[in-house]
């Protein structure tokens, strides 16, 4: 089985056999894995003292935060559920690896 990405997104996936891999594509083995899109988190809340200051913050700290709370751990979308007011947040675009 193949999963293809394209522009950080899921392309295509299919049977090895009919899969359309790019001749240049990097290959990640993940024979006994399980492959997931991304994990959606739908009760966080951002409410620590670092994120007080989040929209001033320099790219690479507010990527270093959102990595460590949550896109390490697959997480690509959350919500922050807050005196009754939600905001949702997709972390994939904000994230470059």
């Amino acid at each position: 089985m193949n999963v293809v990405l394209r522009d950080g997104v899921i392309g295509s996936i299919g049977p090895t056999a009919s899969a359309d891999v790019p001749p240049d594509a990097p290959a990640l083995n993940c024979q006994g894995l399980v492959v997931v899109a991304g994990l959606h988190n739908s009760h966080v809340h951002f409410m620590e003292p670092k994120w007080a200051g989040a929209a001033s913050l320099r790219a690479a700290a507010l990527n270093a935060q959102l990595r460590a709370m949550l896109t390490r751990f697959g997480f690509t979308t959350v919500f922050d559920i807050d005196l009754g007011w939600t905001i949702r947040w997709r972390c994939a675009p904000v994230l470059k690896r």
